[in-house]
């Protein structure tokens, strides 16, 4: 009888976990679907908000600029929120593919600035950035380690208070770069660290319920550091801000010349590049 109740039991567990595997297709094949149709319309309107912006001398006025770049800093928090999306279900189905190739680190950071200024403009928020004097090869992923500090850097706008600074540093030891994004908010405490890196988590509190959030993006960091076989950390305290930093590996040599250094005024040479951070103990 023992024998019987246990295969019958056997049998239900197997059928269940088959039920629950075709919902988990069924919920990933929905997020990349919904995902891929909002992106379609979305790149048009963003398209068509940018030629815009770059006609604005065809008789616009103030309040129509203005009005122009509150579309625009919504068309990049929802584009950001389509690509987690996407991403998700690609994680989900461990479709997430890597394209390595060499890159120049200070060219991105540039990059990945100048796109962030919209969303740091609307809290007259300043982004300074500590990089090295030196360019720096490093192969990776670089349209993912992109959305990785494009993350750290609205995370970090978003739970700052308007007119602070917030600080992107990028530092090299042998093989790794390491990256930082240290802002003035109003911290994390010890316990929601050990969480943050979790999929829908989201510290909750007086100061997070205001800010609109689904605690996918972090996850989606933690993954992509992962891949790069990098490691990412958090360390806050209440009060006293938040610097998320991350390091992935895979430094090679090179060095641009003087007309192709960045002029960004913002920019802080860094030029102690062999100088071991004290996060790289641990």
């Amino acid at each position: 009888i023992h024998l019987v109740e246990e295969r019958e039991r056997s049998l239900l567990l197997d059928q269940e976990n088959r039920e629950l595997q075709q919902l988990n297709e069924a919920k990933s094949q929905f997020l990349s679907t919904v995902s891929h149709e909002l992106k379609t319309p979305l790149t048009s309107i963003t398209a068509f908000t940018d030629i815009l912006m770059k006609n604005r001398r065809g008789g616009m006025t103030e309040t129509d600029l203005s009005q122009l770049k509150i579309v625009q800093r919504n068309n990049l928090r929802l584009g950001n929120l389509i690509d987690d999306l996407l991403d998700l279900s690609r994680l989900d189905r461990g479709a997430m593919d890597m394209s390595m190739s060499e890159c120049d680190i200070t060219k991105l950071i540039m990059e990945v600035v100048d796109g962030f200024r919209p969303i740091a403009d609307a809290k007259d928020q300043t982004v300074v950035c500590t990089t090295p004097n030196k360019s720096i090869s490093l192969y990776a992923d670089r349209d993912r380690l992109a959305q990785v500090m494009t993350n750290l850097l609205t995370n970090a706008s978003k739970y700052s208070p308007r007119g602070t600074p917030i600080e992107i540093t990028t530092r090299r030891w042998k093989d790794r770069i390491y990256f930082s994004v240290t802002d003035q908010g109003f911290g994390i405490s010890e316990e929601d660290q050990k969480s943050l890196f979790t999929l829908f988590f989201r510290v909750d509190n007086e100061d997070t319920r205001s800010e609109p959030g689904t605690g996918i993006g972090l996850y989606i960091a933690r993954s992509v550091v992962d891949l790069h076989d990098g490691k990412i950390w958090v360390k806050s305290s209440p009060g006293q801000g938040t610097t998320v930093s991350f390091f992935v590996p895979g430094v090679t040599s090179g060095v641009v010349t003087p007309e192709e250094q960045p002029s960004d005024h913002n920019v802080i040479p860094w030029s102690r590049l062999d100088d071991l951070p004290h996060q790289a103990a641990s």
